[in-house]
């Protein structure tokens, strides 16, 4: 699992790119992440439990958003949404989709540009 991709422009610049900058960034194959100087960054194993943790508490519907969960998701997407070439790479998405709410709580302010 992915928890970003850290943009590096030239060694000069180290920071998580914007969800737009991670959509313009998407590749299918890693040598076009270097070519850019943008590293992908790991999840640890915390992180992949708090994920895991939700999507079972999801699953059982014992998952109860806060305000703040639902204001991140919501932000989430519309900035996903509002990405110009989203009409031609993905036409819908699923209203039960989320984002892990512990992921976007430990995000920058950044990633949300």
């Amino acid at each position: 699992m992915s928890k970003g991709i850290l943009g590096i422009d030239h060694e000069l610049e180290r920071r998580y790119l914007t969800i737009t900058e991670s959509k313009i960034h998407s590749y299918t194959q890693s040598n076009l992440y270097r070519k850019n100087f943008i590293k992908v960054v790991d999840l640890n194993e915390d992180e992949i439990k708090d994920v895991v943790m939700e999507m079972e508490a999801r699953l059982s519907n014992s998952w109860v958003d806060s305000e703040k969960d639902k204001e991140l998701q919501k932000f989430f997407m519309d900035i996903y949404t509002s990405w110009y070439e989203y009409p031609k790479h993905q036409c819908w998405i699923n209203p039960e989709a989320f984002i892990g709410s512990s992921y976007l709580k430990n995000m920058p302010e950044s990633f949300f540009k």
